[in-house]
């Protein structure tokens, strides 16, 4: 461990950008997270969370050494204004108090983004997701104000196995996704399936579900699968996978799963997710990987029926600025 240094803190500029990635490849080499970056990739993902030259903020030592960073996301709609943080410190310098320093950094600038807003009577929170890798944050956390909000999983299944197309339950049928006829139907499936089903609070609007989903460069129509009821021909239910990324060129990211409520209690579900495992292995991956929240059990029954392993916890965490967590969703 590095000898005991006072830290310096900066906004972030773009010549960091090389030093603050490899603080977050090696912090993740440490807590044993998925998510690994290179410069281009970690560039996209703060320049699309925030303005980084004002909101981002690194830690330095004396001799200009970047040992973290931190930034708190903005998010906003008609009842809610809250923001998710992001940060790592590198290893080496943990337990020394930088963590602290730059958690309190991002938030504060958070708060004061806040004050210069017209809020009206939304409620005003932070939000963050805490890999159960990493004591030290939990810890920080709480001692900063956040609650335990709940917790979710990550599973994965090998696909190192020849599989076959999946058996469809009586009164479903596939049919390959277009993006002209079945954009539209397929976001309307998926929001309604995911608020319904507790996954998300509020719709997402479709201009930005498709730039997430449609328009990325990740975009595979073979691997969107697409449910139809077959007495009235409507879409039932929908899967969504894409690739995670370069850091884990293998996996095949199940982002949603969803049935829309009629249809539940039928195996249209495991039908769907086994489907994605067969679409996914035919596009060349050896790993299926999905998110769950811990408190969802039918789909907890589910991905494990369909061969799913648990292998990483996370916690949300929430700190209410403004309004009554009671009438906050989760």
């Amino acid at each position: 461990m590095a000898h005991q240094q006072k830290m310096n803190l900066r906004l972030f500029r773009w010549e960091d950008l090389s030093a603050v990635v490899e603080v977050v490849n090696r912090a993740a080499d440490i807590d044993q997270a998925d998510e690994h970056y290179d410069e281009t990739s970690f560039r996209e993902e703060i320049e699309s969370n925030c303005a980084p030259e004002q909101h981002c903020f690194v830690a330095t030592t004396d001799q200009g050494q970047i040992v973290g960073y931190a930034y708190v996301e903005w998010r906003s709609d008609e009842d809610w204004l809250w923001g998710y943080a992001w940060g790592a410190v590198h290893p080496d310098f943990r337990r020394q108090g930088v963590g602290r320093q730059l958690f309190r950094a991002a938030d504060a600038d958070f708060i004061a983004r806040v004050a210069a807003e017209e809020v009206g009577d939304r409620a005003v929170f932070i939000q963050r997701f805490v890999q159960s890798t990493k004591p030290g944050e939990v810890a920080l956390a709480l001692s900063e104000g956040y609650s335990e909000l709940r917790s979710s999983y990550r599973m994965s299944n090998s696909l190192d196995q020849p599989l076959s197309p999946a058996t469809m339950p009586p009164g479903f049928s596939l049919r390959p996704f277009d993006v002209d006829r079945d954009a539209q139907a397929v976001y309307e499936v998926d929001q309604a399936a995911f608020m319904d089903g507790g996954g998300q609070p509020v719709r997402t609007p479709y201009d930005e579900w498709c730039k997430h989903f449609i328009d990325a460069d990740y975009f595979d129509p073979s691997l969107i699968i697409v449910a139809l009821d077959d007495s009235s021909g409507a879409v039932a239910g929908v899967a969504i996978t894409h690739s995670w990324g370069s850091d884990h060129p293998e996996w095949a990211w199940i982002a949603h799963l969803g049935v829309l409520s009629p249809y539940r209690g039928r195996r249209l579900g495991e039908a769907l997710l086994r489907q994605s495992f067969y679409a996914s292995q035919q596009r060349g991956f050896g790993i299926a990987v999905l998110g769950v929240r811990a408190d969802n059990p039918s789909a907890l029954t589910l991905y494990t029926r369909a061969g799913m392993q648990l292998y990483c916890t996370f916690t949300h965490y929430r700190k209410m600025l403004r309004g009554d967590p009671a009438a906050v969703q989760s």
